[in-house]
């Protein structure tokens, strides 16, 4: 019986098997590779991506709503 298998862990989403020591990243509800981590991150929107940093997203409003010329 192969032990090594037994207690694998995997990626959500290419499915390759973890390695001891490798870096594993929590994307929504499954555990990511650094590869497929880095994809699923440029994937998001910059909205997306200003949230995850706590980044206000605030519209500019000229005082007195000053028509532009």
């Amino acid at each position: 019986m192969n032990n090594k298998n037994e207690y694998a862990a995997y990626c959500g989403q290419c499915r390759l098997m973890f390695e001891d020591g490798e870096e594993m990243f929590s994307w929504e509800d499954e555990l990511v590779c650094a590869d497929c981590f880095d994809i699923l991150f440029s994937e998001l929107d910059r909205y997306d991506r200003a949230r995850l940093i706590g980044s206000r997203i605030i519209n500019y409003r000229r005082p007195g709503r000053t028509p532009v010329s």
